[in-house]
């Protein structure tokens, strides 16, 4: 695990500057506190930071081919590095190192960029081969370690992380405005773009090359969307299911530091918990986090985990006033505003688990592959139900109050279409266009490329949808885990993305996936776990690592305190946000007669997003001044 970076020059007679290459490099130093390395060679230089993970002491980066032609940095796992290791060496090859990142320039040197279908991880990575002055880049599958670049006429820059490109001399630092429309909508922009205009973000399971100036940019894998080779029974799914999922939890055991999981007491991660403790001779570590407000407080569950399988559990409370020092601190290392509350937990809890470990497995990435989230059952009712009964239904809601009947009312009488693209919105298109200052006529190129009519997945709307949420929703995910993870110096590893895993799974009729009339989610995934888990953590009322955001953020000396951003003329001179609607939200929110956190959570992180990256070159330093400086000098223990 690593922070990668690089800068090649369109002109090969202009040399890469090395201080410059070590200011990107540094700009990551927590992703790789171990080791650091750089490579110039004329037009080309790489960067690298270290998380010693696996051959500690050797598999310092950037690595070369037996005769230096050949240099790599890269960033994840390859699990299946010792097969392919001991195939490249019948074949003639000499390693250096006991390291999976050698394997992948050695795996170049005889099949050029077709070979990534051999590859079993995540990854991240860039070959910069002077035989042909070419850079050959790759990221994995599903997305699970973030590539982002830059690319001019003058050169071509990329990173890890979008604050490493920005010490790159020259690299604009502007706000991305077309975006800013769906940010507010799903809280993450999808495809290529990012919030900073020019910056782009290589799609999951892409690959690209630039040569001379040129970017090509290929798809080499994508989610089956073909049936065949589905399970025929839901036996034979179980079956199926039970080996992958085993098989897959091996692999990411694989390591050569200490490793735990995250428990949150949910059935995705405890399940994973169970497989990783059945497998570990010693008990592993675990850790959940905890809130003071019971209605939010899951740790009880994760301890009753911990109980039946001995592990040693570690469980985190975390107070509003915690919470609201460290938002802006996980706000910088995320790059881009918060899309979840629950980056500063798992930001928080990596801290904590870094005392003991390096590696911890998550249950990231189920939710996707099986449908777990209630708002896709609006996808299967439309599914099921003409518009006629639909909007009767709605109306028959009109009355009841709270969060999940106003989205139904919402959703049920729109076209499916419609319903699909805005299934994992947190605020629906009419209210960002009344406090938002841009023209109303919103568009979302790369999330309809997938959902319009020839699209990339056909099929019924709930597999649409569940295809849908794999190419953006989950990409979100990662980012988020990520860079949370990495901030402390954790590697996070995710079972259930395992890519063989995703292909099967993927193809199970969504009709095992969702239960009726007892309205369950994850059916076949929640038979398979009674299995190893106790009824009442299999079938409880899920949660989403829910975070109490509308009560702290009436909370004065916590994350209340952030409203008063929207309030002030640095905020309001960028001409983005109507005044009024945004006083308005702020004055219904605090006196309790009105939830409009949803959207307040957008705004304030997008107000210390500009702070943080637009306004000024910040810091982490810099992070925790703004929260100081609106909290208070007395740190949260």
């Amino acid at each position: 695990m690593c922070g990668i970076c690089g800068i090649i020059h369109s002109d090969p007679s202009q040399d890469v500057n090395s201080e410059e290459l070590v200011r990107m490099r540094d700009r990551m130093t927590h992703r790789g506190p171990d080791d650091a390395g750089i490579y110039i060679r004329g037009q080309a230089g790489l960067g690298q930071r270290r998380l010693s993970i696996i051959d500690v002491e050797g598999g310092h980066q950037p690595l070369s081919n037996e005769d230096g032609t050949m240099w790599i940095v890269f960033n994840g796992e390859i699990y299946n590095y010792k097969a392919l290791q001991q195939s490249l060496m019948d074949a003639g090859h000499r390693f250096g190192t006991n390291c999976d990142t050698e394997v992948v320039i050695h795996l170049y040197e005889d099949h050029g960029t077709d070979f990534l279908e051999k590859l079993l991880g995540m990854f991240s990575f860039a070959i910069w081969d002077s035989n042909r002055d070419r850079l050959f880049v790759a990221r994995d599958r599903l997305g699970i370690k973030p590539f982002y670049y830059f690319s001019s006429k003058e050169r071509f820059v990329f990173a890890s992380e979008i604050k490493s490109i920005f010490e790159c001399y020259g690299t604009p630092r502007e706000v991305n405005r077309e975006c800013l429309p769906e940010y507010l909508i799903f809280r993450f922009v999808s495809g290529t773009e990012t919030l900073f205009k020019g910056i782009k973000s290589l799609l999951p399971g892409h690959a690209l090359v630039w040569e001379k100036g040129n970017v090509k940019v290929w798809q080499y894998w994508t989610v089956p969307t073909s049936e065949q080779g589905a399970p025929q029974t839901p036996s034979e799914a179980l079956e199926c299911l039970d080996h992958l999922l085993q098989t897959s939890v091996r692999r990411r055991l694989m390591s050569d530091v200490p490793l735990g999981t995250l428990n949150s007491g949910g059935i995705d991660s405890s399940l994973v918990t169970a497989y990783a403790a059945e497998m570990k001779a010693d008990p592993i570590n675990t850790y959940s986090v905890g809130f003071e407000e019971p209605d939010y407080d899951e740790s009880a569950y994760a301890s009753l985990i911990s109980q039946r399988y001995g592990t040693n559990h570690h469980r985190l409370v975390v107070s509003s006033n915690q919470f609201a020092r460290m938002f802006p601190v996980s706000l910088w290392y995320n790059d881009e505003p918060l899309n979840h509350a629950n980056s500063v937990l798992i930001s928080l809890i990596c801290r904590l688990a870094k005392e003991k470990v390096t590696v911890l497995l998550t249950g990231e990435g189920a939710d996707e592959v099986f449908g777990g989230y209630p708002r896709l059952w609006l996808l299967v009712l439309q599914q099921w139900f003409p518009g006629v009964l639909r909007k009767a239904m709605a109306f028959a809601l009109s009355s009841i109050n709270g969060h999940y009947p106003a989205k139904l009312r919402a959703f049920l009488p729109m076209p499916s279409d419609r319903a699909l693209l805005l299934n994992a919105s947190f605020v629906l298109p009419e209210s960002v266009k009344t406090v938002l200052r841009m023209p109303s006529s919103f568009s979302f190129p790369f999330r309809d490329s997938i959902i319009q009519p020839g699209g990339e997945k056909k099929g019924n709307l709930v597999q649409r949808g569940l295809y849908l949420d794999l190419r953006t929703y989950l990409v979100s995910i990662l980012h988020r885990m990520d860079k949370m993870s990495m901030a402390a110096g954790v590697e996070a590893r995710v079972p259930f993305l395992d890519h063989e895993l995703v292909e099967f799974a993927v193809r199970i009729p969504y009709q095992w996936k969702f239960s009726f009339p007892d309205f369950q989610t994850k059916s076949i995934l929640k038979k398979l776990a009674l299995k190893r888990l106790p009824r009442e953590i299999v079938y409880r009322k899920k949660s989403g690592f829910g975070v109490p955001i509308p009560q702290w953020m009436r909370i004065n000396d916590g994350l209340g305190r952030y409203l008063d951003l929207l309030g002030t003329k640095q905020f309001m001179n960028r001409e983005l946000f109507h005044k009024e609607i945004v006083e308005s939200l702020v004055e219904g929110h605090r006196s309790g007669k009105e939830d409009n956190s949803d959207l307040l959570w957008e705004l304030i992180n997008l107000e210390v997003w500009f702070q943080l990256f637009i306004d000024r070159v910040s810091s982490e330093k810099d992070a925790m001044e703004l929260a100081n400086d609106l909290l208070g000098t007395k740190p949260v223990s």
